[in-house]
């Protein structure tokens, strides 16, 4: 079963009272003017520092002062995507792909560089990153593990998307059917994409010839990933994928009833 959390320490993905009463006047200093210079880079630095996050800021701007008192900034980084840090005792500070449009969990505000305005390109670098060869066109922050992994989730052009787990040494990539049988759920892709993806699997295996209708995340085990599969003219099976996603088993429905809750698929819509 995957669990996220959506606020830890260092760069937390959930606005405090600071960040939200700071919302309406976000993009001026206290004097009501943006400005990127020397001192302001110095300060959004040591921020961050203060609040544990890996950045080195090559623009920054002063966003105001909450009404703790404590200053906002906004920073843009060498590598990666940019952040708003709190300059208060306990720095915080919020990936501005958390304020992403296109599903991050803050809202009411945005990054405003132009360096951390496309999130696309971000996300399009991470998937390098990891390996992942699609086409990003986007993406979300999904939240943090409980080993305090960021967590992402990609939407590829015409192909299924992943989650991305980033780790200090690299990255770990889920594909979407595996994310749900784990309990999650990949909002940037298809059922059709997932499919796909899925055939691709099958690609090499006992089951090549299966003209696949349909698969179904049937949940994890220890030993693997089951799924349920339909194939066009039969036959209709469960599979296990063991940890490595290779294809360890194929079990046949009636032999699968202790299985998550069986095969559920209707027999007479598998079809010559």
């Amino acid at each position: 079963m995957i669990r996220i959390v959506l606020l830890a320490l260092g760069s937390a993905l959930v606005a405090g009272p600071a960040l939200a009463q700071d919302g309406q006047g976000l993009g001026t200093t206290s004097r009501g003017r943006a400005s990127s210079d020397a001192y302001v880079v110095e300060a959004a630095q040591r921020a961050l520092a203060g609040a544990d996050v890996d950045c080195r800021v090559t623009e920054a701007v002063s966003r105001g002062r909450d009404t703790n008192g404590d200053t906002h900034y906004e920073a843009a980084c060498t590598d990666g995507p940019g952040y708003v840090v709190i300059a208060s005792p306990q720095p915080q500070a919020f990936s501005c792909l958390a304020f992403d449009a296109s599903g991050g969990p803050l809202s009411g505000t945005s990054c405003r560089l132009p360096e951390n305005r496309d999130a696309r390109r971000h996300y399009a670098r991470m998937a390098a990153h990891a390996g992942v060869t699609c086409e990003v066109e986007e993406g979300r922050l999904i939240g943090m593990t409980p080993a305090g992994h960021m967590l992402y989730e990609l939407g590829c052009r015409r192909a299924a998307g992943v989650w991305l787990e980033q780790f200090d040494g690299g990255w770990k990539v889920t594909d979407c059917l595996t994310v749900a049988s784990q309990g999650g759920q990949c909002r940037l892709t298809s059922d059709a994409q997932a499919r796909g993806a899925f055939a691709m699997r099958l690609e090499g295996t006992e089951l090549s010839a299966c003209a696949l209708t349909d698969v179904r995340a049937m949940g994890r085990g220890a030993d693997g990933d089951y799924f349920e599969v339909l194939c066009a003219g039969g036959p209709h099976i469960v599979t296990r994928f063991d940890v490595d996603q290779r294809l360890a088993e194929v079990i046949p429905c009636a032999e699968a009833r202790k299985i998550g809750s069986g095969c559920r698929y209707n027999p007479e819509d598998i079809r010559p």
